[in-house]
């Protein structure tokens, strides 16, 4: 289902009519929109972009497995994403194509295309309506030659929502030189530049997963991965995290679910000469050697939980995790 969904999402954010037209559909955007920060505004960053937009009320953060999602409820949200190696020109032709699709197959969609000019960046503004039941989708591209950011968003059928959307689509911006952040919603900040590992998704706001490249499990099966959660708000003794480790670990879970387990490894360590507890598991998952690591270890006076699946290079990536993790930092 979250499959055919995004489909559509990416099927109807399109514009329309052929590569060469000039569209000026008049969308109640100026021809022109200033580009600039408001003070004391709360922004925010998506996940893997340079993309800042301000935090809308009455909105939450959350998260798909491909991208960020502000959210205000089921049926109305806001997804960025920013493509850095296609010029604005390549994502408008791709969206054409895609619409002029759209159009063939329901000829009663509306479909209001408007050009502007966001900062100093060549921007589109597209609005399609009426080709699924009480649900509206625009998009604004913005971009140069050299990268695209594309934010849809989805809501009903209500006018005053739409202007609220571009309202707040609006209020976006690229910062060039900022570096893209893995976990801007998260509470904390980890060092993966010296790392294959990126962030992968959101889970939830405690919850943060991370793997090779930031592939996903299903199209890389067997691929290694660790998860940060975040766990009580102060600091725990060491039995606390070693009650908290095991409880995650679930050894009894495991031989129920009929996991052949070899080797289990606990023992007291010191992390940023803080006392923590590491537990590794060695077990067989179809026929395959596979590792669990687990670390319960405190950051500046709270307590995280560290844990990785490693399918192969095992005592490489476990002192990879252990050096990630002495690069933690609240935020």
């Amino acid at each position: 289902m979250r499959k055919i969904t995004l489909l559509l999402v990416a099927v109807v954010l399109a514009s329309c009519g052929s590569k060469k037209k000039t569209y000026n559909d008049n969308l109640g955007i100026p021809n022109r929109v200033e580009i600039k920060e408001k003070p004391g505004a709360n922004y925010i960053q998506f996940p893997d972009t340079r993309v800042f937009m301000v935090m809308p009320a009455g909105y939450e953060l959350n998260a798909s497995l491909e991208k960020a999602r502000v959210r205000k409820n089921k049926q109305t949200f806001i997804d960025v994403t920013e493509e850095p190696n296609r010029g604005i020109d390549e994502v408008k032709d791709a969206y054409e194509r895609t619409i002029d699709e759209i159009k063939e197959k329901n000829p009663y969609a509306i479909c209001l295309i408007q050009d502007f000019k966001f900062g100093n960046y060549d921007a589109r503004y597209i609005f399609v309506g009426n080709y699924l039941p009480n649900n509206n989708k625009v998009t604004l591209i913005f971009g140069d030659e050299k990268s695209t950011v594309v934010m849809g968003a989805s809501f009903p059928n209500d006018i005053n929502l739409q202007k609220e959307i571009t309202d707040i689509l609006l209020t976006s911006y690229i910062k060039p030189d900022a570096k893209p952040d893995h976990t801007p919603f998260a509470k904390y900040t980890i060092d993966l530049s010296k790392s294959e590992f990126k962030f992968n998704s959101l889970i939830n706001n405690s919850t943060h997963v991370y793997t090779i490249n930031g592939y996903n499990q299903e199209d890389y099966p067997g691929i290694n991965l660790f998860v940060v959660i975040q766990g009580p708000d102060t600091t725990t003794t060491i039995a606390g995290k070693k009650e908290i480790a095991m409880v995650i670990v679930d050894l009894d879970k495991n031989k129920k679910n009929g996991l052949t387990i070899t080797n289990v490894k606990e023992q007291e360590i010191q992390i940023n000469h803080m006392p923590a507890y590491e537990i590794i598991i060695n077990k067989i998952h179809e026929k395959t050697p596979v590792k669990i690591y687990v670390l319960c270890a405190d950051v500046e006076g709270k307590t995280f939980l560290f844990m990785g699946t490693l399918f192969k290079d095992f005592d490489q990536t476990i002192a990879e995790y252990k050096r990630i993790i002495e690069t933690m930092k609240l935020k």
